[in-house]
């Protein structure tokens, strides 16, 4: 009877250590599993940042169908008068009270300074691109007033 118990022992054990082997064969192949599942992961979030990167440069370059080059050329016109506070007219437009810088297009422009009291000052400049032209008018009171 001692000799089938250590037979049935001797067994079990057998099949235990099959199972062992069973186990960690198993474990390998989950670790394999697990680090082939993680390569791929990596793998897929890669192509996903290059196509990322390539689709961020194509939009980046994309012409939007509007033009983007340099603006028209423009100039200033610096008006000073003496008196001051007098209206500044330019190109036909009430622009405020002298002193004052305005923007305009490059070409010839026209100015008018006017101040009540005084004679008018008219006249037409050049204003060049990304010049400032400078004016110093000095208005002539009218007599008798």
């Amino acid at each position: 009877m001692a000799a089938k118990k250590a037979e049935r022992t001797k067994r079990k054990t057998k099949i235990s250590k099959r199972n062992i082997k069973t186990k960690r064969s198993k474990t390998k192949t989950m670790h394999s599993k697990t680090k082939y599942n993680i390569i791929i992961a990596v793998a897929i979030i890669a192509i996903f940042l290059i196509l990322f990167g390539i689709i961020q440069a194509a939009v980046m370059v994309m012409p939007t169908g509007k033009y983007t080059g340099p603006g028209p050329s423009v100039g200033w016109v610096l008006v000073k008068s003496d008196p001051s506070r007098a209206s500044l007219t330019v190109n036909n437009i009430y622009r405020g009270l002298t002193p004052m810088n305005v923007t305009v297009p490059s070409g010839q422009t026209s100015v008018r300074v006017e101040k009540p009291g005084y004679r008018p000052y008219f006249n037409t400049v050049m204003v060049y691109p990304k010049k400032s032209t400078i004016l110093n008018v000095i208005l002539v009171p009218i007599k008798g007033k």
